[in-house]
């Protein structure tokens, strides 16, 4: 897991993106959005990367409850925007991913980081584990308190299932160029494939 500095073009977008949504439903909560039947929130939604299908979008208070998502992040781990509501950040965690990444998240959280960028492995309603691509933007207020964490994921289990595959392939290919035995071979090869299973 690294964690990155983006370009303040990028933190300031984040910060625009995290404050029209979250005054876009202000106004729908307190009826002001009912103006021409709402249409205010649903355009400013459709301007946002929320409305991205390809780009899962979860934020987060600093206590790690999950407040928003949208409908590619639902898609990606499975459950309804209700029952992500009851959950927390680590509920959705690989153990082996949880301890560094809240880890670095109270960094976030603290100011001594920014910003993180890593590829981490989600667990889904069905038990399924899924691999992401994964940044993390800390939104502050004008006194520097973290005020959310908004996080994007891409879904990049199907690449991280042909790097393995790549890898046994490889492993595959040289045994057979050193012509090793018939027995040695396919010890690579099942190591190969029990890699790859292993590996998601």
């Amino acid at each position: 897991m690294t964690s990155q500095h983006p370009s303040s073009y990028h933190r300031g977008w984040i910060f625009c993106f995290y404050r029209k949504f979250s005054r876009a439903k202000e106004l729908e909560q307190t009826g002001i959005a009912a103006l021409k039947g709402g249409r205010m929130y649903d355009h400013m939604m459709k301007q946002s990367v929320f409305a991205n299908p390809s780009i899962g979008v979860k934020i987060s208070n600093i206590a790690g409850n999950i407040t928003e998502t949208n409908a590619a992040f639902r898609n990606i781990v499975g459950y309804n925007e209700t029952e992500l509501a009851a959950l927390t950040i680590g509920d959705l965690c690989h153990s082996d991913d949880k301890d560094r990444e809240l880890l670095e998240r109270d960094q976030l959280i603290e100011g001594v980081l920014d910003h993180l960028s890593f590829r981490k492995r989600y667990l889904t309603k069905t038990g399924k584990t899924i691999w992401g691509e994964t940044n993390i933007t800390v939104v502050r207020d004008a006194d520097g308190k973290c005020e959310a964490l908004v996080t994007m994921v891409t879904d990049v289990t199907e690449q991280r299932r042909h790097e393995l595959l790549q890898q046994g392939q490889t492993r595959v290919l040289e045994q057979l160029y050193k012509n090793c035995s018939l027995e040695s071979i396919c010890t690579t090869i099942i190591k190969a494939i029990e890699a790859v299973e292993d590996g998601l």
